[in-house]
Parts: structure tokens; sequence; C-alpha cells
């Protein structure tokens, strides 16, 4: 059972076009992303309403476009097979927890769109890039991994804004170490974008040569999608003809901070101070 939705008068919305732009409903973000082909939702990890929100909108979405097909960064190239086999009733919840290594949250927050996807019968894409790969990225850089089986193609690693947005989130958390250790992360980082990305255009290829065109909406922390960048710079190197919608969301208290250019749509969701930590 899917459950229940919180209610909307306790999430406003804003668009992130500019600060004091008007509240718009629910309904008029889902009119506009309907439209696109891709739409990222960039979540707040931990956050409670906010998770509640995006299942929300998916509902939404999936009710204007029946084509819809869910992306999740919560789940790895490597595990396809046994999401697949989740959401066709042949592996059960046992062994989907061990195979398909789920996140810790994953019951609290990520369970409910799966099986909403089961429920109406939408594919579901692991679209990340497998830990270990890039925990040994990480470690040892792009050049000495040897086995490239669950790498994209192609892995764009540049000196650019993302670089510069990375190195500044990530010099507050230890072990980063010095610059060489910091450019390892951000290979690791740039793969896992460069995996979701071609996971994304791959399955919209195979749809298209079939004669599709779904929406597909991708999950995904917010860092992967804020102001075009990450996965959603990879994706549009990839197909510059896509019409991409991004959401971000933002706690309240405090007032809205609405940054020019992040999103398309900023959702506002109420602020939780004692939840639990990310994964």
């Amino acid at each position: 059972m899917v459950r229940p939705l919180i209610p909307r008068v306790l999430l406003p919305l804003v668009a992130a076009a500019c600060a004091g732009a008007p509240e718009q409903s629910l309904d008029v973000v889902a009119d506009d992303l309907a439209t696109r082909d891709v739409v990222f939702l960039g979540e707040l990890r931990s956050s409670a309403a906010g998770h509640l929100l995006q299942e929300e909108l998916l509902h939404l979405l999936h009710a204007r476009r029946p084509d819809l097909v869910l992306s999740l960064e919560m789940f790895e190239r490597d595990v396809q097979e046994h999401v697949d086999a989740w959401l066709a009733g042949t592996l059960d919840d046992a062994e989907f927890a061990e195979k398909a290594r789920p996140w810790r949250t994953h019951d609290r927050f990520y369970r409910p769109l799966l099986e909403y996807a089961r429920q109406h019968g939408l594919p579901v894409l692991a679209a990340n890039l497998p830990a270990p790969v890039a925990r040994r990225i990480a470690r040892d850089g792009l050049d000495a991994l040897e086995d490239r089986r669950w790498l994209p193609e192609r892995v764009t690693v540049t000196r650019n804004a993302y670089w510069d947005a990375f190195r500044a989130a990530m010099g507050s958390h230890a072990g980063t170490g010095d610059e060489a250790s910091m450019w390892r992360f951000y290979e690791a980082q740039c793969a896992k974008d460069d995996a979701m990305a071609e996971t994304i255009a791959r399955h919209l290829a195979e749809a298209e040569a079939a004669g599709g065109a779904p929406l597909v909406v991708h999950v995904t922390g917010q860092f992967h999608s804020d102001h075009g960048l990450g996965t959603v710079q990879r994706l549009r190197w990839r197909r510059p003809d896509l019409a991409i919608g991004i959401v971000r969301m933002e706690e309240v208290p405090p007032a809205i901070r609405c940054t020019s250019g992040a999103a398309d749509w900023l959702l506002r969701v109420p602020e939780e101070p004692d939840r639990p930590a990310s994964p």
C-alpha cells in the first residue's frame, strides 16, 4: 500500500526563478514538468516531509504521463536485475535487501516509490555507479581503475563550475585531504554523474527506437542537479535535444532563499530539527 500523503496545505511552493516569486500549487508544477523529457527531483536526503512531497509529485506526473519511468540514484547499475525481479514479484524482500543493496533509509523513504512503480507497472532504472567502483576511484584515481565494466563509456572530469562547487562543499569534510585527494574524490563524483546520465540517455534511446517517448523522473541528491550541473550537465552533453526540468527543495524556516538558476521549481518543506543523519 502507498502511504497517505502529507496535506498540501503544509507544503507551500514557490517558483525558483527569482526572489519573491508567487506561490503555485503542486498541480501547476506537475503541469509544467509533465511537458519535459526528463525531470530531476533534487531531494533533501532525510526530510520526511520532502520525501512525502516527492511521492505526491511523482503521482501527479504519472497521472499526466502514464509512460513515466522512475530513475534512482539510490540503486546501482549492477543490481538492475534484482530491482527488476522485485518489481516482477520473483524476488522477496529479504533477498532484495541482500542483493540490491538498498540504502539504510530505503524502507522509510524509497520503498514507497518502488511500491508505486510495482503497483502501476512502471520501469525503474538503477542508475548509479556501483559504490565499490566509486570508492576505488576516490582512493586510487580514475586512470588506475582496472575493472571498468560498470563505468560509463565516457567520464568527463573538468575544472569548471561543478569542480568549484564540489571543492567548496567537500572542504569541510574530514578525509578529503590535499588537492590530489580532493581531485580523486571529484573523479568519483563525476563518474557517478556520467553513469546516471548515461543510464537515462540509453533508456530514452531504447524507448525511442521502439516508438516511445517516456518521461523519465530521476530522484537524486540536489547537488547532482542544482544549477544544471552534475548529472544534468552530463545528460545535456549526451542529449542536447532533451527538455529537462529541475526541482530543488529547501526547508522553512528560515525564510525562502530563492537561488536564481538553481532549479526550475523550488519546493518549500517544513524544517525538521531532529531528523536523522543522511546516509
